[in-house]
């Protein structure tokens, strides 16, 4: 999911987790990486990301997929949300 943020942001705040399979959470600012996450399987506590996106106008929470594929790789991205 990418969002264009209209006005100057400073954090972005969030946790992954409740998922099944194994997945990375990927957080992208203008196109560049700003967070990743180890390779996280259903056993794993959600982590917390917390990111400074100021002067950031596109931001992208992404999910990869596992190295085994796709099947069962279920992630969400919990209370993300920006601040000033």
């Amino acid at each position: 999911m990418a969002i264009h943020l209209p006005v100057a942001f400073l954090f972005v705040v969030s946790h992954g987790g409740y998922h099944d399979g194994q997945v990375e959470f990927v957080l992208k600012g203008d196109g560049e990486e700003l967070f990743k996450s180890p390779l996280m399987t259903k056993k794993d506590e959600p982590k917390a990301v917390t990111a400074d996106i100021q002067g950031i106008t596109i931001l992208t929470l992404r999910v990869n997929r596992g190295p085994k594929g796709g099947t069962g790789d279920d992630a969400v991205w919990v209370n993300a949300k920006v601040s000033r």
